[in-house]
């Protein structure tokens, strides 16, 4: 199961240049490491710069799987110079087996209508075309979102299935 850690991370007002946006940019990815890897970051505005980590989670360990990854982007943002802000995380699931019974379907369909010695192949054919397109067809569910608790620091807390709503997306996992 993949999942999707978001967290904004605000830079200080005196930095407003794209010298420090680059700067602060180059802190973050030293500082995230080995995760840097994983890590795509894109600015929002100005002065927030988004994160999105892409991870496996040991389903053994559950939450704490979740915090170790919340809690090491927390880390490298605050050693960056800049200030965490909200945090979620979405399990990301592709569509790419529905794809694929749509194509057998459809290519079971085809191959009624042509020779029958095309027959196999065009029902091949449409189940690696209906995984392809199924596989650009990804559903993001929210699980967990991040609050800053006084004395404990980050936490992770469940999202309610019923308060959001899952959100499909085009493009891969």
């Amino acid at each position: 199961m993949v999942y999707h850690l978001t967290l904004d991370a605000r830079r200080p007002p005196p930095s407003s240049s794209e010298a420090g946006r680059d700067d602060a940019v180059s802190r973050l990815r030293v500082g995230l490491g080995a995760l840097a890897k994983d890590v795509s970051l894109r600015w929002r505005d100005g002065r927030t710069l988004c994160l999105l980590l892409r991870y496996e989670a040991d389903e053994r360990r559950h939450r704490d799987a979740h915090q170790a990854a919340l809690t090491a982007l927390v880390r490298a943002v605050e050693r960056a110079g800049m200030d965490p802000g909200g945090a979620a995380v979405t399990r990301v699931m592709s569509h790419w087996t529905q794809g694929a019974i749509a194509g057998a379907v459809t290519g079971l369909g085809l191959s009624q209508t042509q020779d029958e010695s095309l027959g196999p192949a065009i029902a091949l054919a449409a189940i690696a075309i209906g995984a392809l397109a199924g596989g650009f067809v990804r559903r993001e569910v929210p699980v967990f979102r991040a609050l800053r608790l006084p004395y404990a620091g980050w936490r992770l807390v469940a999202v309610e299935p019923e308060a959001s709503g899952p959100r499909f997306r085009l493009g891969l996992v």
